[in-house]
């Protein structure tokens, strides 16, 4: 898709879109002399130009991870990405994440409230269950994760999430907390999880939010090619005894 954008629908306020896996969100530290979606954006749709929060972002009310595939929305309009923005902030817009990680992971639903905190290496970090000293106690961030078993494979799980907040990173760093980081992540996966794929196998799979026009809208991408085969490859593994739904604090 690169060069191109994949609408999965647009009217006068909105375009939501598929984002493809390897292609960065826009501009900003670490991204030199790369095509961004915020370019492909300015030349397929010119008007979007100066909508939103600086030139960088035309139109960008929230963001992906530039390995992470999936659904987004983009505002056409200053009114619409005010409307937009103030639904995330409120935490009015449901998201619905695909995820395949490492390990069986044997409760078949829980709830993880661990605080995310921003390292000091320009990462994003988890800093729980030990004390945080200094001025780094004042990035800590409140962050919440719902899941659900879909399918348990060989050494790994396919899991379906719902964030309750939107930091950064935040799904990646929680299950890397857990023991069971996404595969393919480079950051957080560890010497196994980071080498079993070529990428994190994270997928924004729904966009649940509301129009400037009343109209509330449900978005759905399918996951790419690679994920799927990701799938594919990893051969159902014996049924593990579920443990009961477990809170994670």
């Amino acid at each position: 898709m690169k060069g191109s954008l994949d609408i999965l629908y647009e009217d006068d306020d909105v375009i939501a879109l598929n984002k493809p896996a390897g292609l960065v969100v826009h501009q900003g530290a670490g991204v030199k002399d790369e095509e961004t979606l915020a370019d492909i954006l300015l030349i397929q749709r010119p008007e979007i130009q100066g909508v939103g929060e600086g030139s960088e972002r035309p139109g960008i009310v929230h963001r992906l991870d530039k390995d992470t595939s999936g659904v987004l929305a983009v505002a056409k309009n200053q009114k619409a990405f005010l409307f937009l923005k103030d639904q995330f902030k409120q935490r009015k817009v449901e998201k619905t994440y695909l995820a395949i990680v490492q390990g069986n992971v044997k409760a078949p639903r829980g709830t993880i409230r661990y605080p995310i905190v921003r390292g000091k290496l320009k990462q994003q970090a988890l800093r729980t269950g030990y004390r945080v000293q200094g001025t780094e106690h004042k990035t800590i961030r409140e962050a919440e994760t719902e899941f659900l078993v879909r399918k348990r494979l060989q050494d790994a799980t396919l899991l379906e999430l719902h964030p309750k907040s939107g930091r950064m990173h935040q799904l990646r760093v929680h299950l890397a907390a857990l023991g069971h980081p996404v595969l393919g992540d480079q950051l957080y996966g560890g010497k196994v999880a980071s080498k079993r794929t070529h990428r994190q196998m994270l997928h924004a799979s729904t966009l649940h939010f509301l129009t400037p026009n009343g109209l509330r809208l449900s978005i759905e991408a399918d996951p790419p090619e690679d994920f799927l085969e990701t799938l594919e490859n990893l051969a159902p593994t014996r049924n593990i005894d579920n443990e009961p739904s477990i809170e994670y604090h």
